[in-house]
C-alpha cells in the first residue's frame, strides 16, 4: 500500500472553524467566490455554507466560516467553466484526502482502493449517516453575476453520500434513465444517489 500520509482530520479542522466564528479578512473577488461557491444549495442554507478554496494537492483555505452543516468548495479561476460543489461537513474529509491521492499520481482504482483501506481502518472519518451533496457544472458563460442566475446551458443535480451502499442495499437502479435517481460508484467510498433536476449531456 502507498505510504502516502494523508491529513484529512486536520485539514477538516483548519476549514471548519468554529460556528459563528468571526470571518477573516478576505481578499479581493473572495466575496464574488463564495456567491459562486454557495450556487448548487437551497436558498436557505447558502449564507451559512463553510467556503473553501482547495489547491491541487486537497488543502483547503477557508474563505469563510460557516453556521450550518455544508461545505462548499470554490470554483477553479481562470477557466471557461462552472464547476461548484458542496457536501455536508461530515463527508469534506473523504473529499480532501482523495484529492490529496489523486494529487499525488495515484489511478482512479488505486484511490477507491487506499480510501477503503483508510475508511474501514478507522483512519479516515466516515459519516455516520447518508450524507448530501449538491453541484452545478457547465460553460462559466451560461452564469449571471449581476441576477446570480445560472443559464439553461448548466446542469445541477444533488447527490446523497453512502459509502459503500449497493443498488440492492437502497433500493435503487444501478444505471442512469432519464430523471431518475440511480447509484454511481456502487459498493465504493464514493457511492451515492445520482438525484438530478434534468438528464446531463456528457
Amino acid at each position: 500500500m502507498s505510504r502516502i500520509r494523508l491529513v484529512p482530520l486536520l485539514v477538516a479542522i483548519a476549514a471548519l472553524p468554529p460556528r459563528g466564528g468571526p470571518l477573516r479578512a478576505q481578499a479581493p473577488g473572495a466575496a464574488s467566490a463564495i456567491v459562486v461557491a454557495t450556487l448548487p444549495l437551497p436558498a436557505d442554507l447558502r449564507s451559512g455554507a463553510t467556503v473553501v478554496s482547495v489547491n491541487e494537492g486537497g488543502h483547503p483555505d477557508t474563505l469563510r466560516a460557516g453556521t450550518n452543516s455544508m461545505v462548499c468548495l470554490t470554483d477553479t479561476p481562470a477557466d471557461t467553466l462552472l464547476d461548484v460543489r458542496c457536501y455536508h461537513a461530515t463527508f469534506v474529509p473523504l473529499i480532501y484526502a482523495a484529492r490529496q491521492l489523486y494529487h499525488a499520481g495515484l489511478s482512479e482504482t488505486a484511490v477507491a482502493a487506499r480510501m477503503a483501506a483508510e475508511i474501514r481502518s478507522g483512519r479516515l472519518p466516515r459519516p455516520p449517516i447518508p450524507t448530501a451533496g449538491y453541484r452545478v457544472y457547465g460553460p462559466l458563460r451560461e452564469y449571471n453575476p449581476v441576477t446570480q442566475e445560472l443559464g439553461p446551458g448548466i446542469d445541477r443535480w444533488q447527490s446523497i453520500h453512502m459509502p459503500f451502499a449497493t443498488t440492492t442495499g437502497v433500493g435503487v437502479a444501478g444505471v442512469e434513465h432519464g430523471t431518475n435517481p440511480y447509484m454511481m460508484a456502487e459498493g465504493t467510498w464514493w457511492a451515492h444517489v445520482m438525484i438530478m433536476q434534468r438528464p446531463l449531456r456528457y
